[in-house]
């Protein structure tokens, strides 16, 4: 594996999630509950297992750095919600 990309597995497996779910949509139509966990589940491995993440605010609305926990959930709430909109 490259030393620039150590995470590029990680980002192809939700990628191959995403258009998987999206073909199998395109078909036979899906539950939309179920898009929505696949989705949830591809920001996961974005998220945590390659840990691509949203670590601070930056001084938005006088926030600057965040806990872990809390990173991990905006970013996965971020994620979704740019998929979706």
């Amino acid at each position: 594996m490259s030393p620039q990309a150590p995470y590029a597995n990680y980002l192809l497996a939700s990628g191959v999630i995403i258009f998987t779910i999206g073909l199998k949509d395109d078909l036979v139509g899906m539950d939309p509950y179920k898009k929505f966990a696949a989705q949830i589940l591809a920001a996961f491995i974005i998220a945590y297992l390659a840990d691509i993440r949203i670590t601070s605010f930056y001084g938005m609305l006088g926030i600057y750095d965040i806990s872990k926990e809390l990173s991990y959930a905006v970013s996965i709430l971020f994620i979704v919600l740019r998929r979706t909109l």
